[in-house]
């Protein structure tokens, strides 16, 4: 694996000690901070840090914080060197770094002015006539260091930039899989399986002349329980992976209902602002309206649209009404609201409702609006007629009050269970978010190998040459998504030009 990755390695910046040293803020640019962190890496890190110091570099202990003063530099040596900034200083000698190179941090004070005069000072270090080469780092080019000198497979580097892009809790803890390495150690063990299977067919076709031909059926069947078992994990795996994309895009939840019913002010209960307007007035929300929040740790896209019903002769209510229909059926988690003043459900609805597929059905919830306004007994007759109503589908029902906010939060707890729900295929199990290169990889190549292997197989196809080619094309597709195949220079682009500078 090393050589593949120092091979790499060499031909995408040539020999090892004519890399170009690199810099970076690892903090926000061109915002006002208390600390702004400046990461250095490279062969002339030892350099840089002597220059803007005036100490040895030897003198700092690895891994510790030192408190020093950086000297601003110039290109012209004559000039008269100032003292820029006191700042805490890191030194990380390699391989034991992020980079595997020789690495220092410094800990500057957050002013724009120190930030440009430390910066301008190791650009002014840059000497190709000395074979001095200093730059400015390009997106993700420490991560890449990182992968490229064996401290990282690009599952674990991929999730480190999911990481940086995570908005919600479970955005961040369906990433973590990857970046602690355990994504990556299941698909070693698939590779290791395969890679297994491949040696036994191999062996079977270099003693083909020797073999006794019960044997040699009985090995293949062997095989291929072997294939089998690695296809239900990485099927698995997959509708894992499918299932956690709602992660990443947001669950679509939309409130319908006929007018006047209270959606909009269910919608700002939820998000708890004021993002709809609130009226008597039957047919006030024309369109749809978006919120994007966080119910739980999940990133949920709130849908309020315009209230449904049988009659109406604004051609302008008329297009919200249709709208409203559409968002219905594209919607993951949809809230019927009921007014509990009038609790009978428009035919529309009904219909709309009734005529769901079944897989949307799971995620249908009415919520009994306006509870202040009723009897505890009325609301349980209300509640009777609703799953009479609806006693072919049989949703959660679930009460609330605005005006009170009694009901809310038990309204929040369902529907964060109705978001675990949607996001995971078996109980029990974490979600996962990779990238979508992985995931047509896991597609394309690695299920397609493992696939007409099966088939081949299946249909008698005994072509030992061709059965192991489709296992070598699985196995090779596992070596693009850890990184350790030849040729990824297209890969590696397409990976780290989504990461941030300084990273």
């Amino acid at each position: 694996m090393n050589l593949i990755r120092n091979t790499l390695y060499k031909s995408l910046y040539g020999t090892s000690p004519n890399l170009p040293t690199i810099y970076a803020l690892g903090t926000p640019a061109g915002t006002k901070s208390a600390i702004a962190i400046l990461r250095v890496s490279g062969s002339q890190t030892k350099h840089i840090y002597e220059s803007l110091t005036k100490q040895c570099i030897d003198k700092l202990k690895p891994r510790f914080a030192h408190v020093g003063q950086i000297y601003s530099v110039s290109k012209d040596s004559r000039k008269n060197r100032s003292l820029v900034d006191s700042p805490l200083m890191l030194y990380f000698p390699k391989p034991n770094s992020f980079t595997g190179e020789d690495m220092i941090e410094f800990h500057l004070h957050g002013g724009q002015a120190i930030i440009n005069a430390v910066i301008k000072s190791i650009s002014n270090l840059h000497d190709p006539n000395k074979l001095v080469n200093i730059r400015y780092s390009e997106p993700g080019e420490f991560s890449r260091r990182a992968f490229q000198n064996g401290k990282f497979d690009l599952t674990e580097v991929e999730s480190i930039n999911d990481l940086i892009n995570a908005e919600t809790e479970m955005q961040r803890k369906s990433v973590i899989s990857s970046f602690n390495g355990k994504n990556k150690v299941l698909f070693t063990q698939w590779r290791a399986k395969l890679v297994s299977s491949m040696a036994k067919l191999t062996a079977l076709i270099d003693f083909a002349d020797d073999n006794d031909m019960e044997n040699d059926t009985h090995l293949l069947d062997e095989i291929e329980l072997e294939i089998l078992q690695v296809n239900k994990e990485i099927n698995k795996f997959i509708d894992q992976l499918n299932k956690s994309k709602l992660l990443l895009d947001g669950i679509k939840l939309v409130l319908f209902g006929s007018p006047n019913v209270g959606k909009s002010s269910i919608l700002n209960c939820i998000t708890n602002e004021e993002v709809a307007i609130v009226s008597d007035i039957p047919g006030t929300t024309r369109d749809s309206i978006n919120s994007v929040i966080d119910i739980d740790g999940y990133k949920v896209v709130v849908v309020d649209t315009a209230g449904i019903r049988n009659k109406s002769n604004d051609p302008i209510e008329k297009i919200g009404i249709e709208k409203a229909k559409q968002k219905f059926k594209d919607g993951d988690i949809c809230l019927l609201i009921v007014d509990a003043t009038n609790p009978t459900i428009d035919p529309v609805l009904l219909d709309m409702v009734q005529n769901q597929d079944n897989e949307q059905r799971k995620h249908l919830v009415v919520i009994i609006n306006k509870t202040d306004l009723v009897t505890l007994e009325t609301l349980d007759k209300i509640k009777c007629q609703l799953k009479k109503d609806l006693s072919n589908i049989s949703p959660l029902i679930t009460t609330v009050s605005c005006k009170t906010q009694n009901g809310i939060p038990q309204l929040l707890a369902n529907l964060t269970k109705e978001c675990q729900k949607l996001t995971t295929a078996r109980e029990g199990v974490e979600p996962i978010i990779m990238s979508q290169r992985v995931k047509d990889i896991l597609t394309n190549d690695i299920m397609y190998g493992i696939n007409e292997f099966l088939r081949n197989k299946e249909h008698h196809n005994h072509d030992l040459i061709i059965l192991s080619e489709f296992l070598k094309y699985s196995i090779d597709g596992i070596g693009k998504i850890l990184g350790d195949a030849v040729g990824l220079d297209e890969v590696l682009d397409v990976v780290f030009s989504k990461f941030c500078i300084g990273k």
